[in-house]
C-alpha cells in the first residue's frame, strides 16, 4: 500500500496536555451494543422502539432490536462480545441478543470472527491549538493547507511520503521535519508538485520516535499557506506484528474482494490500530457499493476530522 501503514493512538486522559501516547487496543466505542452489521443485501429493515426503518452496513445493534430481511435479502451480523458471526438469509426475522441473536433457525451460518469496535475520537475541525503556537502562527494556520495523510497519527515506515493538495495561486512547496520533542531540524526540502518522500540519502527515521512536519505553499518565495502536522513511528516489533495481520487480511481478500464482512472487519482492524489511512483507502472501495450507509459515511467523516484537527499528539 501507498505511504503504508500511518497509525493514530489515543489521546490521553488530560486533553490539555496534547502529547503522545501509546495505550493497548481502544475499548469499544459503545459498551451497551451487542453487535454490528457487517454486510447486506436487499431490503433490511431495523424495528427498534416499535419505530421501523431501513438499515445499512456498520449499524450497531442492542439487545431486543428485531432486523426484519425481505425475501430476497441477507444479512451477516458479528457479536463484539462473544465473536458470534451469524449470516443469515432472506425472509427471516433476526432477535438480536447480547452474544448471539434469539431462536437461529436452521438456515442460519455460525462462524467465529472476533472483531472489536474502536472509539474514534471526533475533535471539531480546528478546535485545539497546537503547542507552542505564537499569534502569528495562528493566522498562518487558519489558512491551512490539506494534507493527505501524516497527520496526528502513527507510522510503520521509517521513509514516509509527504503528500497534500494543491494550493490555489502557490508556485512550490516546502516541507520541514522535526523530531519532537524540541522541534529539531532534520531534513527540508522544496518541490513544485503535492508531494516529497524522505529520501535515501538521508538517515532513516528512528522507530518509537515522534515527528514534527510543516508544508508550506509560496508563491514568488512568499508563504501563503501552511499545516503543521505531528506523527510518530511505531516501535519496531509492533511493526512486525501489525504487518502480518494485515497481510492475512490481504490475502483473504485477494481470494475474495467482495467479500464486504471481510473488508469490514479489516477496517475496524486499521481503525483499532489508528491505521487510518489505510482505513479510508478501505472506506473508498466499500462505498462505491454501500454508498448510502449513513453508519459507513460517518465512521469515514470521523476519521477525516482527525486528519484534518489542529489535535497534538
Amino acid at each position: 500500500m501507498k505511504n503504508i501503514c500511518t497509525y493514530l493512538y489515543p489521546l490521553v486522559a488530560a486533553l490539555t496536555l496534547l502529547v503522545f501516547t501509546l495505550p493497548e487496543i481502544a475499548v469499544a466505542e459503545n459498551s451497551s451494543c451487542s453487535a454490528i452489521i457487517m454486510d447486506t443485501g436487499g431490503n433490511v429493515s431495523l424495528v427498534r422502539n416499535g419505530k421501523k426503518r431501513e438499515v445499512g452496513l456498520g449499524e450497531l445493534l442492542y439487545s431486543g432490536d428485531v432486523v426484519e430481511l425481505a425475501k430476497d435479502a441477507s444479512l451477516t451480523i458479528n457479536y463484539l462480545e462473544s465473536g458470534q458471526q451469524e449470516q443469515w438469509p432472506g425472509g427471516m426475522k433476526v432477535v438480536v441478543g447480547s452474544a448471539q441473536s434469539k431462536r437461529i433457525p436452521s438456515g442460519v451460518i455460525i462462524a467465529n470472527n472476533k472483531v472489536v469496535l474502536p472509539q474514534l475520537d471526533s475533535p471539531q475541525k480546528g478546535s485545539f491549538t497546537l503547542r507552542g503556537l505564537s499569534s502569528s502562527d495562528e493566522v498562518t494556520l487558519n489558512s491551512k493547507i490539506e494534507v493527505i495523510g501524516l497527520s496526528n497519527t502513527a507510522i510503520l515506515e521509517q521513509r514516509p511520503t509527504f503528500s497534500w493538495k494543491s494550493v490555489n495561486g502557490a508556485d512550490s512547496y516546502t516541507v520541514t521535519l522535526y523530531l519532537e520533542p524540541g522541534a529539531k531540524f532534520l531534513w527540508q526540502s522544496t518541490a513544485t508538485g503535492e508531494e516529497l518522500s524522505y529520501p535515501q540519502s538521508e538517515a532513516p527515521l528512528t522507530f518509537g520516535a515522534r515527528y514534527k512536519w510543516d508544508v508550506k505553499g509560496l508563491k514568488n518565495a512568499r508563504v501563503i499557506s501552511e499545516k503543521r502536522s505531528y506523527f510518530y513511528l511505531l516501535k519496531e516489533g509492533d511493526v512486525a506484528d501489525l504487518g502480518a495481520g494485515i497481510a492475512r487480511f490481504q490475502e483473504e481478500l485477494s481470494r475474495d474482494a467482495q467479500k464486504t464482512a471481510t473488508r469490514l472487519a479489516f477496517i475496524l482492524f486499521l481503525e483499532n490500530y489508528r491505521l487510518y489511512d489505510d482505513a479510508l483507502t478501505q472506506y473508498e472501495i466499500i462505498c462505491a457499493t454501500y454508498s448510502q450507509s449513513d453508519a459507513i459515511r460517518q465512521r469515514r467523516e470521523k476519521l477525516l476530522q482527525i486528519r484534518y484537527s489542529n489535535l497534538h499528539y
